[in-house]
C-alpha cells in the first residue's frame, strides 16, 4: 500500500501542530517496514534534507500560500497527486477531499469549537467549520483522545465509530525527571530565566481557553511562599486580562514570565518546577501536563474535556471557573508531603503510558485493517 501524508506543518507552524506533525510522521516511517509513502512537505523547507527518504519514502514539496490556497491544496492538489503517484490511502490534516484516489483519511485534532464556541475567535471558527462538511466524506478519521472521538461522533462528523481511531500523543524524550539532566546546562537555564527555587508551573498559550486568569485570580489565596512561573507567549487574537489581574491583585512580585523558551530549555524549566498547574477550558489532548508528568512534576489540573483521560490518578483536579477550588487543590498538595511524594511517582508511571511508536504501532493496524482490495 502507498500513503500519503499531509506534513505541511513538519518544519514550521504553531509549537503544537509542528510538534505532533513532526512526531505522527517520524513513528510511523519508523514503525513501519511494509508500506511505502509520498510525505507532502512545504515547499519552503526543500533546502533541508528529509532524513527518511529511501526507495519505500518519497517526498513532495508543494507550495503552501495563504489559507484560501491551503485549502484549495487539500481539496484539489492533493487530489492530484493520489492519481499521479498512485497512492492508495491520504491522510490529510484538517480537510479531507472527496476527490482522492482510494482511502481518504482525516486527522481531525478536535472539534472542541461545536461544544465551546465562545474560547474560539471568529477567524478560528471560520478556519474550522469546513472540517464539519469535508469529514464525512472521509473514509477514516484520526483523533487524538478518546474525548474528541467521542465528540465527533457526537456532532455527527462520521456516523460510524469503527472508523475512528486515537492517535494518543506522546512526550518527547527530552522531557525527563530533573536527575538526568547536564549539572552545568541546568545551572545556566536556572541563571538565564532567573528561576527561583521553588515554584508553581504554567506552560501554554495565554489565550482565553488556556484560563491563566482564573488561576492568577486564585494566587492572592495559595502558600505565598510559592511564586508561580509563566511559560507561555500572547495569543495574536485575543485580548488578555493577565496583566490587569497581575496589577490589581499587586501580583507582580509572585508571578515570573520566561518570554520564548526553546524545547531544551523548556525540559529544565518543567523538570526544575516543584508542581504543574493545567488551568484550560477545554483540550483536545493536553500535552503541556502529560510533559510534565514526565519530567516527575506532581499536576493539579481542570477537570474538562480530554485532561483526566490523559492524566489518570496522578494528577489532582479542580474545577476551573472556580479560583477558590484551584487554590484549594493547589494548597492540598503543596501542604501535604505524603501527597506530594505519591503523586510524584504516579507521575512517572503515567507519563509511560504515552509512545508516539506504540500510538504508530496502533494506528498502522487500523489502517492495514480498513484499506481497499
Amino acid at each position: 500500500m502507498k500513503i500519503g501524508i499531509d506534513a505541511l506543518w513538519y518544519y514550521d507552524g504553531y509549537s503544537s501542530l509542528n510538534r505532533v506533525t513532526f512526531n505522527f510522521v517520524n513513528s510511523l516511517l519508523e514503525q513501519d517496514t511494509v508500506n511505502d509513502y509520498v510525505i507532502f512537505l512545504d515547499k519552503r523547507f526543500q533546502h533541508v534534507r528529509f532524513t527518511y527518504v529511501n526507495k519505500r519514502i518519497e517526498t513532495r514539496y508543494v507550495k503552501t500560500g495563504s489559507l484560501r490556497y491551503n485549502f484549495f491544496l487539500k481539496l484539489v492538489i492533493f487530489p492530484y497527486f493520489t492519481f499521479r503517484d498512485k497512492i492508495d490511502m491520504l491522510i490529510t490534516q484538517y480537510y479531507p477531499s472527496p476527490f482522492s484516489r482510494g482511502t481518504s483519511v482525516s486527522f481531525v485534532y478536535d472539534v472542541l469549537f461545536e461544544t465551546y464556541p465562545g474560547l474560539f475567535t471568529k477567524r478560528e471558527k471560520f478556519q474550522l467549520w469546513p472540517q464539519r462538511i469535508l469529514t464525512r466524506f472521509a473514509d477514516l478519521v484520526i483523533t487524538i483522545s478518546e474525548s474528541e472521538k467521542q465528540r465527533l461522533l457526537h456532532y455527527g462528523y462520521t456516523g460510524k465509530a469503527d472508523n475512528i481511531t486515537v492517535f494518543h500523543l506522546a512526550p518527547d524524550s527530552r522531557f525527563k525527571p530533573l536527575t538526568t539532566y547536564n549539572h552545568a546546562f541546568l545551572n545556566n537555564v536556572r541563571e538565564k530565566f532567573s528561576l527561583p527555587s521553588k515554584y508553581i508551573l504554567y506552560v501554554g498559550l495565554l489565550s482565553g481557553r488556556k484560563n491563566l486568569d482564573n488561576l492568577l485570580l486564585a494566587l492572592p489565596d495559595i502558600d505565598h511562599s510559592v511564586p508561580l512561573v509563566i511559560a507561555g507567549n500572547q495569543h495574536p487574537s485575543y485580548a488578555s486580562n493577565h496583566m490587569n489581574i497581575i496589577a490589581e491583585k499587586l501580583l507582580n512580585k509572585r508571578v515570573f514570565f520566561t518570554g520564548f523558551v526553546d524545547d531544551d530549555e523548556l525540559s529544565i524549566i518543567y523538570a526544575h518546577a516543584y508542581l504543574f498547574c493545567f488551568p484550560s477550558l477545554a483540550e483536545g489532548f493536553g500535552l503541556p501536563p502529560l510533559e510534565a508528568l514526565a519530567c516527575g512534576v506532581p499536576v493539579v489540573a481542570s477537570n474538562r474535556t480530554s485532561i483526566p483521560e490523559i492524566c489518570g490518578d496522578a494528577a489532582v483536579y479542580f474545577d476551573p471557573e472556580r479560583p477558590d477550588d484551584i487554590a484549594e487543590k493547589i494548597n492540598l498538595i503543596l501542604a501535604d508531603q505524603k501527597l506530594y511524594e505519591q503523586k510524584k511517582a504516579e507521575a512517572l508511571r503515567q507519563a509511560k503510558k504515552f509512545n508516539w511508536g506504540e500510538s504508530a504501532t496502533r494506528l498502522l493496524s487500523f489502517l492495514n485493517k480498513h484499506k481497499r482490495g
